[in-house]
């Protein structure tokens, strides 16, 4: 079922209208409900985004300039709360013995070894976004190359993609600090951000420029926690999978940096800077991909499955939200057991360690 607003207007978090497929009969509520994570508004007042886009744009409007960090805020790495986990680890060793196996074998990957995290994934035990969260994780550590990246949307076009990067750390880190509808620009071009979706794992805004082009960014609330094994670490390496093998029915992946760093600012305690993806900007007329493969007949290939398959998270054939596909057979309680090897990590151990740890 999908959620649609009654009005033109950005909708409240309390009216919507319910309509289903089978029977297109509209239902009012007025209770609060959830907004999903990717929510289909128009831009336009008459309900068109393909209207001229410099209508959009507000005259009075400030144009934030997020080439860099805002000036008036000072912030420095937040200091993580210093707890010991070697019992915990070693006793996971007794309950899941491959885990030692599992650390070492991945101490070493970076986002450099992405396309690994598929390889031979009919054999292998463990889930995708442990793997990703271990190449998240050791870049960030040995400095690495942060940006995902296939291409440059078209809204970009003509800005390098590193300050596109630079650029969307910002825009997040405003959204983080004042919501609303941001106009922004990089390099003198004018942009409009405006929040269309949000769900428990992150947060989708619509990118949109003068002349009309536009992408989708979707901002990951915890982008660290390997808890939310639907969230981050789950859905950037399905999107980015599912996008360079041309499956016709999700949206082009275009760039992603999920490598984080947690900030302290004079406004808030915590800032998060990183953990967002841009990909294709869905509408409900937006036609499959000229290709044979769709997400049903890719998802067989590589033995995984969609916990998360509702209509909710559809945008006419496109499934917009991938942060429920996964493997995750057996390998629930050994999740618990990592998310527990990566609070030691977060708090000062390093690999080496960790593995002594479990010896």
């Amino acid at each position: 079922m999908k959620i649609l607003s009654i009005n033109q207007t950005t909708p409240t978090k309390n009216t919507y209208k319910h309509q289903t497929k089978a029977d297109q009969n509209t239902v009012f509520i007025t209770s609060p409900v959830t907004l999903p994570v990717y929510f289909n508004i128009p831009f336009a007042s008459n309900g068109s985004d393909k209207s001229n886009s410099s209508e959009l744009f507000r005259q009075d409007a400030r144009f934030v300039d997020v080439s860099k960090p805002k000036s008036n805020i000072k912030m420095q790495k937040a200091k993580l709360p210093v707890n010991e986990y070697r019992m915990s680890i070693f006793s996971n060793r007794r309950r899941f013995p491959k885990l030692y196996d599992f650390i070492e074998e991945n101490q070493n990957t970076t986002l450099d070894d992405f396309e690994s995290l598929f390889d031979g994934i009919q054999y292998k035990t463990f889930d995708i976004s442990d793997r990703f969260a271990f190449m998240v994780y050791n870049t960030n550590q040995k400095e690495g190359t942060a940006l995902i990246y296939d291409e440059i949307p078209k809204i970009f076009e003509g800005i390098e993609k590193e300050k596109i990067k630079d650029a969307m750390d910002n825009l997040m880190l405003e959204m983080q600090i004042e919501e609303g509808i941001k106009e922004f620009k990089i390099d003198g071009k004018r942009f409009r951000a405006k929040q269309v979706g949000e769900g428990d794992f992150g947060i989708v805004y619509k990118i949109e420029d003068i002349e009309g082009n536009c992408a989708a960014i979707k901002r990951y609330i915890s982008p660290n926690s390997l808890m939310d094994i639907q969230g981050m670490h789950c859905e950037i390496p399905i999107a980015r999978k599912a996008s360079l093998d041309n499956v016709n029915d999700v949206p082009k992946f275009y760039m992603a940096n999920p490598v984080c760093d947690f900030l302290q600012s004079e406004t808030k305690n915590r800032l998060i800077k990183g953990g967002w993806m841009i990909r294709e900007f869905i509408e409900e007329d937006t036609k499959p991909k000229n290709s044979d493969i769709n997400l049903e007949r890719w998802l067989q290939n590589y033995m995984l499955f969609n916990e998360d398959d509702k209509s909710e998270n559809y945008v006419g054939n496109y499934l917009i939200d991938l942060g429920g596909i996964g493997r995750f057979e057996d390998t629930c309680n050994l999740h618990a057991a990592i998310e527990t090897v990566f609070r030691c990590l977060a708090n000062g151990h390093d690999i080496p360690e960790v593995l002594s740890f479990l010896d």
